[in-house]
């Protein structure tokens, strides 16, 4: 019995393929199942790589530009929170 060994970071699928057809527009629905997997929403960006063998899909996770995370926090802490927090975090990595 010949086994394919899983390469590091693949994950084991326990359900066959699913097909779906492109619409004129090239436009595709991701099934359920694998958007509910990835964490995948309607505001999730998705990146195309060419391979050999096909298209490679998956979602890009965005950790957003400094300018657009600047003065992100004071929609949850105080500055002196903020402050604080900055204080301990230097302290554990001195």
């Amino acid at each position: 019995m010949v086994r394919r060994v899983q390469a590091r970071g693949e994950e084991p699928f326990g359900t066959a393929a699913e097909r779906r057809r492109m619409t004129s527009k090239g436009q595709v629905t991701i099934p359920d199942t694998l958007r509910k997997r990835y964490n995948m929403t309607a505001r999730t960006r998705l990146e195309f790589t060419p391979r050999a063998e096909g298209i490679l899909v998956r979602p890009v996770r965005e950790e957003g530009t400094f300018q657009e995370l600047a003065g992100s926090a004071s929609k949850h802490w105080t500055l002196d929170e903020m402050l604080r927090r900055l204080d301990e975090l230097r302290r554990e990595h001195a």
